[in-house]
């Protein structure tokens, strides 16, 4: 949780897919109505997104309904409990969700909204209501700001459920994908349950259908996690069967083995009536596969500048940001691969360069996931400062003359 100004956490996308990051703000309320205009200027009226992250704090403790209103795509969780779900095209309409269980007064509970704009209008607006709670809009002070959520595109997502991340690559064949996810530390995504599904088809079913960990390419018929190798499923929808304790989506008559050359297994991505269901394609499709690590993930922006070259006596800030990090965040600067003493902020200043502080300059941060990063270096080059020219003779010799005549002047007055 933010410590600071009430409200939520705001990344503006500038696609309808929740990629592409443009900015981030902290919102006091989601009570926006654009009309036809922009809601950044880093942003276009049409095909834009929005994600909002953190805590709400309820009065009463009772049950609550949560609304949206919306034009068009939303979808918002409350406590981790999806209340609503219509992430589809729509004009201006009012969605509520009813929590399963009483909130207690007094205790922050983690909310996100997704939100998307498709064309025309643009209204956005989050607010609640109870036996004790009037219908209004959510007021900043009930409001704490989170960290964020991430690029669907770009960076690695934590699954609060299981504390695991997964990150998307971009688009290549299952053989590739599979290479990758092992240079990233990780392995193509293993499903275990419905919940786990359900999570991946509402982070990342935007981007459309995702190669997982799935396959029957040793040996036909038999499907297999490329994580571990564990048998979940053998034969097709035919005559097939799960293994226990395993669970599969599989769509309706699949997988079929089409041609005698599906072997990669993934996940349909989109809103269709098959989002989230499973198919078997050629492994040779070109297509974004989704990578999980059981191990923490920071995604780290920086240092800022990469690069620079300083006079003698000049001043810089190198900064790093990490982005929607988990929990509590430490920094340390190193410098030519030793730690700076004191320099443990996200900004390493230096007021009054020396030619020993050339070299190159990393930020070492780390989170609860717990997991550390190194940003990639910063170069910085000190140039001596010319030193001063000396007078000459003829100078110096033409100054005291000046001098002279100017005390002449003085004592003739």
């Amino acid at each position: 949780m933010c410590d600071g100004t009430g409200g939520l956490y705001g990344e503006y996308f500038a696609t309808k897919f929740l990629t592409n990051l443009r900015a981030v703000r902290i919102d006091p309320q989601v009570t926006f109505d654009w009309g036809n205009g922009i809601p950044h200027p880093d942003l276009g009226d049409n095909d834009f997104s929005m994600c909002w992250t953190g805590f709400v704090t309820p009065q009463f403790t009772e049950v609550y309904d949560f609304l949206v209103r919306t034009d068009d795509g939303v979808r918002l969780w409350v406590n981790g409990e999806l209340l609503v779900n219509q992430w589809n095209d729509h004009g201006p309409t009012t969605y509520t969700g009813t929590t399963s269980t009483p909130l207690t007064a007094g205790t922050p509970y983690p909310v996100r909204m997704d939100f998307y704009e498709a064309g025309g209008g643009a209204v956005a607006w989050l607010g609640w209501e109870s036996a004790s709670q009037t219908r209004k809009g959510i007021y900043e002070m009930y409001l704490t700001p989170g960290n964020g959520f991430g690029d669907r595109g770009t960076d690695w997502i934590r699954n609060p459920a299981n504390g695991h991340y997964y990150k998307v690559t971009p688009p290549m064949t299952w053989a590739e994908a599979n290479t990758l996810a092992g240079q990233w530390g990780g392995y193509l995504t293993t499903i275990n349950d419905e919940a786990e599904n359900t999570w991946i088809q509402h982070t990342f079913g935007v981007l459309g259908s995702l190669y997982t960990g799935a396959n029957d390419i040793a040996q036909e018929g038999r499907w297999v996690w490329a994580e571990n190798g564990a048998n979940f499923y053998n034969g097709t929808y035919a005559s097939g069967a799960v293994v226990p304790p395993w669970w599969v989506q599989w769509q309706d008559q699949e997988p079929n083995d089409w041609n005698g050359a599906e072997d990669a297994g993934g996940v349909y991505g989109g809103t269709a009536g098959n989002a989230g269901n499973w198919n078997d394609w050629t492994p040779t499709n070109v297509m974004r596969a989704l990578v999980e690590t059981n191990t923490g993930r920071i995604n780290l922006t920086g240092p800022t500048p990469a690069s620079a070259t300083l006079m003698e006596g000049n001043s810089i800030s190198l900064r790093v940001t990490a982005l929607h990090p988990y929990g509590n965040v430490t920094y340390q600067w190193l410098k030519d691969g030793d730690p700076v003493p004191g320099a443990i902020g996200p900004v390493y200043n230096i007021a009054y360069a020396q030619l020993m502080d050339e070299g190159e300059y990393v930020c070492r941060v780390s989170d609860d996931s717990p997991a550390t990063e190194d940003s990639p270096a910063a170069v910085i080059t000190v140039n001596p400062r010319p030193p001063t020219p000396a007078a000459s003779a003829a100078a110096l010799a033409g100054l005291a003359l000046a001098l002279a005549a100017l005390g002449a002047r003085r004592r003739r007055a």
